[in-house]
């Protein structure tokens, strides 16, 4: 009687074909997280190029850099260059005249709305929308309002060690203890309203190109604010706000702590960062787009965000 060939695989040689797999995987796996994560830095760092050129496109209308933000409506410099970014729809429904942020439809022409250039594909999910979900005295829900991940340059706080004799950098004064801190003066943006503990100033500085005097490409513009933990996300359209606490700049930043090191408290003096792997990316005068490393030297740094200091150094890519 002849035997009766069987075909197919045993237990073992499954498992062990199973466990190839597996490992193959595991091998795979961060490459190809790897691949993706630079794409998405890629991306970033072309939302930063088109922000920069819409920036200059402001100031080559306008003879200055927009607003940081707008102490009469609360606008950010977001708004300002919607008409560069291809917005000009947009841009016409806001209402320009006197008032607070959520009057006169401002937050509710934003409800829903993507525009994709202003948020880092690798942000966290959590900080795309706002957090302030208040309807209270008919205020509207921001829930469904983007936030921005590129947040202006309102120039360095501390110490410029760069010069001689060294001397703190200029700022404009909050209340001592305020949550909201202090606002620095030296940054590429200007028309701002602050406070100090006396009084209420209106700056209406004009920063053109040429007001870059520490040379275009060693002035940072705007960096990437988009790191994991931040809990006080707000609509991409606010840049102003006033209490008796003084004057908080909602889509602005000092350079006060190192990147990443996620200080967010006052809210002035939040930390850019992303979730980049060791640094975040910032976009400079003269339109390039570069990542700075997390361990920078903080004198680099502060130079690198003031317009005017006088410094020699600047800021270096990874």
């Amino acid at each position: 009687m002849k035997r009766r060939l069987k075909f197919g695989f045993t237990l073992v040689e499954l498992l062990v074909v199973i466990a190839i797999i597996g490992v193959l995987v595991g091998l795979l796996l961060p490459a190809v997280q790897a691949a993706r994560e630079a794409a998405r830095r890629m991306q970033c760092s072309n939302n930063l190029k088109q922000l920069g050129l819409a920036l200059h496109n402001y100031e080559s209308t306008h003879r200055t850099f927009p607003p940081a933000g707008i102490d009469s409506n609360s606008m950010a410099w977001s708004i300002m260059i919607l008409p560069f970014l291809e917005q000009n729809n947009l841009h016409s429904q806001f209402n320009f005249d006197q008032g607070a942020w959520n009057a006169n439809n401002r937050i509710g022409v934003v409800q829903n709305v993507f525009i994709p250039v202003y948020q880092c594909p690798s942000a966290p999910e959590n900080s795309k929308f706002s957090v302030f979900n208040t309807t209270a005295a008919g205020n509207l829900n921001e829930s469904t309002v983007r936030t921005g991940h590129y947040h202006a340059v309102l120039g360095p706080t501390g110490p410029n060690t760069n010069v001689t004799p060294v001397a703190n950098y200029q700022v404009y004064a909050n209340p001592a203890g305020s949550a909201f801190g202090n606002i620095a003066a030296t940054g590429p943006f200007g028309n701002t309203r602050v406070v100090s503990a006396a009084t209420v100033n209106y700056v209406s500085d004009k920063n053109t190109i040429g007001s870059l005097t520490d040379g275009t490409s060693n002035t940072f513009l705007l960096g990437e604010f988009s790191w994991n933990g931040y809990q006080n996300w707000r609509p991409f359209t606010r840049g102003w706000y006033f209490d008796v606490r003084g004057t908080l700049m909602y889509m602005s930043k000092n350079l006060t702590n190192p990147i990443n090191s996620k200080f967010s408290n006052p809210w002035n003096d939040g930390s850019f960062g992303s979730m980049h792997t060791g640094g975040c990316q910032f976009v400079r005068g003269d339109g390039s787009v570069q990542f700075v490393s997390q361990a920078i030297d903080m004198s680099a740094y502060r130079a690198t965000g003031s317009r005017n200091g006088g410094e020699v150094t600047t800021a270096t890519t990874e």
